[in-house]
């Protein structure tokens, strides 16, 4: 409508082409209250824009499009009230070099006007897929509301093109660049996947041929004959081969995939022959859901009680508010093992203790007797526990891995560069510890080389 009302003020008085045609859009008693309007609406639309751009990363984040970031909600209770602090300093660096490189905003016009138009453009794409796929719209109807307003579109984005090579190129390379690492993120992701689906088969395969797991014990004796153990049926085979001593201490792996055995666990066992006598693998996943109920927010599995091995997952939905409260970790473990340390005694030493009474007792013909109330304020609702002491005086660590990949000999120099240019992806976002607010707690980081 703006550009309409610039139009009819150059044909009505075609002089205003050597000016600002905006200028002339209000009568000269209004162009200072018009401008000072004009100025607040510029503020709200960068607000605007800095929120959208906040919203957007964190859908992308959650559809492992863009590396792990930090996404802090200022207000618990407004979904939408987020902060990033890498896309704020960007966006200050980018409109510092923008503002910097052009001058005036008249050199930037075909930029802007190209970034827009092609906005609209894409808009009506995928509004055509939503007619089509979604509302399954027949393709008559759906091409009646559609085509009208894409040709309307395609005309005013034609028209801007002519301004590619002056500033029109800046929107395009900045898209361009987007979505090499978007889709280069997106593409490493999958290219974990398939070698994961891989190795849990070569595992299955051998799990199947050998009874006992026997093939799983080189990993162990340092052979040059390695077997991958990746998955929980793996683990128990190494854990009940008895060729693993069990130190008194809990563990908490972080794992990327549900049901997944971290590659720290296999490097810990190789490197140390032991492993910890509770093992917990935690993961965290966001949902294809914008928000997951409250009841479906983790599962819980025991492994094996004998052996110490618990699964444990915790969703999010793409879209949901990741407060402090809500995303602790941490503090969440400490609920779930409340929950159920009764049946698992095990998981005592995950409960959060506020404060810790130990007293020795003699009754009768006992020599004593090691009683802990465990209390936490931070858990409602908390009765006093009673739990065995060799759990009671166990550690938690939390273990997490961090991966550096390398491209394959076999994979051709394209290829190479976009397996470096994920390794400096994954590298460059948010370790999993400080992710997960993990920081202040007990942990360890074991680094491994990825071949893709």
């Amino acid at each position: 409508l703006q550009y309409v009302g610039q139009a009819i003020v150059i044909v009505a008085n075609p002089e205003a082409v050597n000016g600002n045609p905006f200028y002339y859009t209000a009568p000269p008693f209004l162009l200072w209250p018009v401008s000072i309007l004009a100025v607040m609406a510029a503020i709200i639309a960068s607000q605007a824009l800095i929120s959208g751009c906040f919203s957007i990363l964190t859908q992308a984040h959650a559809l492992e499009f863009i590396p792990r970031i930090l996404v802090l909600h200022t207000n618990p209770d407004e979904k939408g009230q987020v902060y990033i602090p890498e896309a704020n300093w960007m966006l200050m660096v980018a409109c510092i070099l923008v503002t910097v490189a052009f001058q005036t905003s008249s050199n930037l016009a075909g930029a802007y006007g190209i970034a827009v138009t092609g906005a609209f453009i894409l808009t009506t794409l995928m509004l055509w897929w939503v007619f089509r796929n979604v509302w399954k719209l027949n393709l008559p109807i759906a091409l009646l509301i559609i085509l009208p307003i894409l040709v309307v579109d395609i005309v005013f984005w034609s028209a801007n093109m002519m301004k590619l090579f002056s500033s029109g190129w800046v929107p395009i390379a900045m898209a361009v660049f987007f979505f090499l690492v978007m889709n280069t993120h997106n593409w490493g992701r999958k290219q974990e996947n398939a070698l994961y689906e891989h190795q849990a088969a070569e595992e299955a395969r051998s799990l199947a041929s050998v009874a006992g797991g026997a093939e799983l014990i080189p990993v162990l004796t340092g052979q040059k004959r390695m077997n991958i153990i990746c998955t929980a049926p793996g683990l128990l085979s190494m854990l009940r081969s008895g060729m693993l001593s069990r130190a008194d201490t809990a563990a908490i792996f972080l794992t990327a995939r549900e049901g997944c055995v971290p590659p720290s666990v296999r490097m810990l066992a190789c490197a140390m022959g032991s492993l910890p006598k509770t093992i917990v693998l935690l993961h965290v996943k966001f949902a294809d859901t914008p928000f997951v109920p409250e009841g479906d927010r983790y599962s819980f599995e025991a492994l094996d009680v004998d052996l110490g091995l618990y699964s444990i997952t915790m969703s999010f939905g793409y879209a949901e508010p990741l407060t402090a409260t809500q995303f602790d970790v941490h503090a969440t473990l400490g609920r779930i093992a409340k929950d159920k340390v009764k049946l698992h005694p095990a998981l005592a030493s995950l409960v959060p203790a506020a404060t810790s009474r130990r007293a020795l007792t003699q009754e009768g013909n006992l020599s004593g007797t090691l009683m802990e109330e465990v209390e936490s304020s931070s858990i409602e609702g908390e009765d006093d526990l009673e739990v065995e002491p060799q759990h009671a005086q166990g550690r938690v660590t939390y273990v997490s891995t961090q991966k550096i990949f390398a491209p394959d000999s076999a994979r051709h120099s394209l290829s190479k560069l976009r397996v470096r240019l994920y390794s400096q992806l994954v590298s460059s976002g948010r370790p999993s510890l400080h992710f997960f607010g993990l920081k202040q707690q007990e942990a360890l980081e074991v680094s491994r080389i990825i071949f893709l």
